[in-house]
């Protein structure tokens, strides 16, 4: 079975990462393919990069990729393409408030049958 990796890029979300984690988590649970969770942060000031440490540290699945400054949005989903190596990717974003939902919408519409 393929796996999916769901690709985040993050910038100064230390408010947001630990509640986003946890409804992506949520939804990726209930999938029946492996799944990974790929976090690029963009060259965050807060506390952003120790937050997602910790959660990679407690997590198997999940992968953290630092920039050592603030390249942009698309470099940071360029990065996470580029790192998984698995056939099924998504991007998104932790500001949006709907991720979740918006990804149970596409497993429901088959985009991950294997």
């Amino acid at each position: 079975m393929k796996k999916l990796a769901v690709i985040v890029p993050c910038y100064n979300e230390e408010a947001v990462i630990e509640e986003s984690y946890r409804r992506t988590k949520e939804v990726l649970v209930k999938l029946p393919n492996p799944t990974e969770i790929i976090y690029i942060n963009d060259g965050s000031q807060d506390k952003t990069r120790s937050l997602l440490d910790h959660i990679a540290a407690t997590d198997p699945h999940v992968k953290v990729i630092h920039f050592s400054r603030n390249f942009g949005h698309q470099p940071a989903v360029t990065a996470g393409i580029n790192y998984h190596r698995r056939r099924y990717a998504g991007s998104a974003g932790i500001d949006s408030g709907s991720a979740g939902s918006a990804g149970e919408r596409e497993c429901q519409r088959g985009l991950l049958r294997p």
